[in-house]
């Protein structure tokens, strides 16, 4: 795929700062944890008539951000990666060094917590069962690969099946034609639902549909009619409407038709194709939305501990955690985006800068260009 500087998809970057907020709202139901598990009534959530969706459908931001991870991967990298101008190597490196120095500092700090909440309460706060082999295996990025389990930093699940379909993805675009990855993803799809894992089988699918419909998009511009155009222009809207009704339809709360893994693919795709269709309302503020996109990843890995911050430290303050206490929404929604921006800024792009050094600089020695001077 050959892309134009002016190509920008900066609609995306305004989904998925959108999808982050939606994760944000939905995991307030946290504070509603006790000694019974989490127990709430929804529409006694704050500002529930103007956050209705949110804490209905919050959940579906991670398919979300897995259908525009497929997308950026397919519309930026299969072409360089097909044609071997990647290497593994320099592809996990990349990889590693956006991902894991949060995952390990956002886990350290998560245990600490974890440790002195259980001590005071008996139990970990909404994510239990925080064993050794757990820690290991968040330790190195493996914890929702064989089975779900939710432990430590929960919401990290979900990068963690990312980081395997990454691989997935880096084999299938360097030695398959783009026809034989859907099959092999439909296959995937299959086999890993069938063996329990409907997490690791869910990202597949989310991801290569993202991919499907950056091909359908790269295509559509590069050619007069066909099935591509046809695909972008019309079944791009139909999936549209159904997003729409996903949304209208929030009265069904957990409906088996919502539920229906159809039915949230084709909402979910919608949604992405709604955002790209209505990209160049956004290219005026790119610069702010981009911002806000970077700081996603920052505000995904940090509000659970955020969250774990509150409860530890309210009761000290003397004040009640309540999860229908508006203030508590604000101050935990507010915190969390607070310091996304200083996290990404003052963390995650150090240590993402210093990690690739080291990989270039490793790649130097080894190809023995590289100056011992410097």
């Amino acid at each position: 795929m050959v892309h134009s500087a002016s190509d920008k998809i900066v609609g995306i970057e305004c989904l998925r700062f959108f999808s982050s907020l939606s994760i944000l709202f939905w995991h307030h139901q946290h504070f509603g944890f006790g000694a019974a598990g989490i127990d709430i009534i929804r529409s006694e959530q704050p500002f529930y008539p103007l956050l209705k969706p949110f804490y209905q459908f919050g959940d579906l931001g991670v398919q979300i951000f897995w259908v525009i991870s497929g997308f950026i991967f397919f519309y930026k990298y299969f072409d360089r990666i097909a044609q071997g101008a990647v290497s593994f190597r320099t592809f996990a490196v990349y990889r590693f060094s956006r991902l894991y120095p949060l995952h390990l500092a956002t886990l350290l700090f998560v245990a600490l917590a974890q440790w002195v909440y259980s001590a005071n309460h008996g139990v970990a706060f909404v994510y239990s069962g925080n064993t050794a082999t757990q820690f290991v295996q968040h330790m190195v990025f493996v914890q929702n690969w064989v089975s779900p389990s939710l432990s430590f930093n929960g919401p990290s699940w979900s990068v963690s099946v990312e980081v395997l379909v990454y691989i997935v993805f880096f084999v299938t675009a360097l030695w398959l034609r783009v026809g034989w990855i859907y099959l092999i993803m439909a296959l995937a799809v299959l086999v890993l639902s069938g063996a329990g894992n409907w997490n690791l089988a869910q990202c597949i699918l989310y991801f290569y549909v993202g991919g499907l419909v950056a091909l359908c998009r790269s295509h559509s511009r590069t050619c007069r009619g066909g099935p591509a155009r046809y695909l972008f222009n019309v079944l791009g809207p139909v999936a549209m409407s159904g997003a729409l009704v996903i949304f209208v339809m929030t009265g069904l709360e957990y409906d088996a038709a919502y539920r229906s893994e159809l039915f949230r693919v084709l909402g979910i795709t919608g949604i992405v194709w709604l955002f790209l269709m209505l990209n160049p309302l956004f290219l005026s503020t790119q610069r702010t939305w981009v911002f806000l996109g970077n700081m996603t990843y920052a505000s995904y890995m940090i509000h659970f501990p955020v969250q774990l911050l509150l409860v530890l430290l309210l009761p000290v303050l003397d004040l009640t955690v309540d999860y229908r206490d508006p203030g508590l929404l604000v101050a935990y929604v507010g915190v969390t985006l607070l310091l996304s921006p200083l996290v990404y800024q003052s963390f995650e792009k150090p240590a993402q800068q210093m990690l690739r050094d080291m990989g270039r600089r490793a790649r130097a020695e080894a190809s023995g260009t590289f100056d011992k001077t410097l």
